[in-house]
C-alpha cells in the first residue's frame, strides 16, 4: 500500500537523498517494515518520493510515518529556512537598508545557530526540527499526498511561528543596538565641540561597577557636579554608570586617563568611545598598580 507521497523542490531538496534518509529512518525504528519502498518518479512541479509499504500493522504504519517525518524536516529546514528568514527579515527591515538586513541575519544566525548542550544536543535546531517533524507527522495522518512547499506555507504553523517570532526579536535587538548607537554618537558630539573645563580627569575602575573619579591633583570628583542638560540627555532612571559618563561629561576634562585591569568591559570601551581623541587607557602606571595588587589579593 501507498503510505505517502512528497512533491519536492529538486532545486531546494534533494530527493535522493531525503529518500535514503527516510528509508534508514523507517528501518531502524520498524526493523519488521522490511516491505518499505521508496521511489522517486516524475512529478508536475518537481520530484515525488512515492513511500510503498506492505504487509504491515498500524502500529508499523505510525512508526513508519513518524520515523520518516524527521528526515523530511531536517531536508526542509536546510532547504527552505534561510530562505523564509531572509523574506520576514526583508518584512520587517525594508529590503533597501542593506546594513539593517545583514546585522538582523547575523543577529538570526546566532540565535539559531546549532549549539549542544551538556548532553550533546543541540537544543534551538532540535526544537525547530521537532515542531516541523511532528506538523508533517500529523499532516501524514491524514493525508496521503504532501506538497513541501504548500505544507510549509500553510501547515507548518507552529515551526514558521518560530522563525517569525527569532525575526522579530531580532529586529528589536538591533534597533536597540541602532538606538544606542546613535545615543553614544551624540554624546560623542556633545564632548566634542566642548572646551575642556579641567586640565585633566582620572577614572579608576576597580572592578564591576566601583569607580572612582579624580581630578587634575588626584582629587575626588564630586559626582553630583552634573550638568542637569546631561542629566537629562542621559535618561531620567540612570544607572551608576551613566552617573560616571554623565560626571564626566560636565566636568569635561581636556584629558582623560582611564585607569583599569578590565578594558574589555562595556563601560570602558563606552567612555573610550565618547571621549576618543581626549582619552587614554592605562593598565600599568602608578594609579594602576594598587589595583593590580588588590585584584591579586582577591
Amino acid at each position: 500500500m501507498e503510505l505517502f507521497t512528497l512533491l519536492v523542490n529538486p532545486a531546494d531538496i534533494d530527493a535522493e537523498r531525503v529518500a535514503e534518509a527516510m528509508r534508514a529512518a523507517i528501518v531502524e525504528a520498524s526493523p519488521v517494515a522490511d516491505g518499505i519502498e521508496l521511489r522517486r518518479v516524475p512529478l508536475t512541479g518537481g520530484t515525488g518520493i512515492v513511500c510503498d509499504i506492505a504487509n504491515a500493522s498500524q502500529e508499523t504504519i505510525a512508526k513508519a510515518r513518524k520515523a520518516a517525518s524527521r528526515p523530511l524536516a531536517a531536508a526542509v529546514i536546510e532547504g527552505y529556512e534561510r530562505e523564509w528568514l531572509q523574506k520576514y527579515i526583508a518584512k520587517e527591515v525594508g529590503t533597501e537598508d542593506r546594513e539593517g538586513v545583514a546585522a538582523v541575519q547575523e543577529q538570526c544566525d546566532r540565535m539559531l545557530a546549532a549549539k549542544p548542550n551538556e548532553d550533546g544536543v543541540e537544543v534551538f535546531y532540535e526544537r525547530r526540527l521537532s515542531k516541523l517533524a511532528e506538523a508533517i507527522e500529523a499532516y501524514l495522518g491524514e493525508e496521503r499526498f504532501l506538497n513541501v512547499e504548500g505544507f510549509l506555507r500553510f501547515r507548518a504553523g507552529s515551526y514558521v511561528e518560530e522563525l517569525r517570532d527569532s525575526v522579530a526579536y531580532a529586529v528589536d535587538e538591533w534597533m536597540m543596538e541602532r538606538q544606542y548607537q546613535e545615543f553614544i554618537s551624540l554624546l560623542k558630539y556633545f564632548v566634542y565641540i566642548q572646551e575642556a573645563k579641567i586640565p585633566a580627569a582620572h577614572v579608576v575602575h576597580h572592578g564591576n561597577h566601583d569607580f572612582t573619579l579624580l581630578n587634575e591633583r588626584m582629587l575626588p570628583i564630586d559626582t553630583k557636579q552634573m550638568d542637569q542638560f546631561v542629566v537629562e540627555l542621559i535618561d531620567k532612571d540612570i544607572s551608576y554608570e551613566d552617573v560616571i559618563v554623565s560626571t564626566l561629561i560636565s566636568v569635561s576634562p581636556g584629558k582623560l586617563f582611564v585607569h583599569t585591569q578590565t578594558p574589555e568591559e562595556q563601560v570602558i570601551k563606552t567612555i573610550l568611545t565618547i571621549f576618543e581623541g581626549r582619552a587614554e587607557l592605562c593598565v600599568d602606571c602608578g594609579v594602576c598598580l594598587p589595583l593590580i595588587e588588590e585584584r591579586r589579593r582577591k
